[in-house]
């Protein structure tokens, strides 16, 4: 939440803010240019609907803390979040006592891109042209990346080097 209350204290005049994970490869300036064209009234990213709540392991969620079963759809690994709204969040957190309070939880996709804005009626859509690049299930069809803003899941180095070797130093992004 901490990057909510930065946004929402320091970055009011931005646009949007992103939150993404470290194994993502960002095409800045087709995000850039998606962005420009969305509508500030809501949250965009990889979409999740109806996410099971984990009850063991890493990220494992007492019932005590969040007693759902499933989590509000929320975006996993990256979002795209209007600064206006992330100012709504972060006073949701702070200054409203009727929505109750969940403490912070292991997964916070879920927590600042789901659960926050699902009490404040914040919509969240999905960002288009997101690709997953696995490497037990790679993509080899050039086409799916030409349009790609985002490449995404477990992206490492061995990865982006058989990318690379793939598809030459740019890949199909020129």
């Amino acid at each position: 939440m901490s990057v909510v209350r930065f946004v929402a204290k320091y970055c009011s005049q931005a646009k949007f803010f992103i939150k993404m994970d470290s194994d993502m490869y960002l095409m800045v300036d087709r995000v850039v240019g998606k962005l420009s064209s969305l509508s500030l009234e809501a949250i965009y990213g990889n979409y999740k609907i109806k996410s099971e709540v984990v009850r063991n392991g890493k990220y494992a969620v007492d019932k005590r803390d969040y007693p759902e079963d499933t989590y509000p759809t929320y975006h996993a690994g990256i979002y795209f979040i209007p600064a206006n709204a992330s100012l709504l969040l972060y006073r949701a957190l702070v200054t409203t006592p009727h929505i109750g309070i969940i403490p912070a939880l292991p997964f916070e996709d879920a927590y600042v891109s789901g659960i926050l804005p699902e009490r404040m009626n914040i919509p969240r859509k999905k960002f288009s042209g997101m690709v997953h690049l696995r490497p037990d299930n790679r993509q080899t069809d050039p086409n799916l990346y030409r349009n790609a803003t985002v490449i995404f899941d477990n992206i490492d180095s061995n990865l982006m080097v058989c990318f690379n070797n793939t598809y030459g130093k740019f890949g199909p992004f020129v």
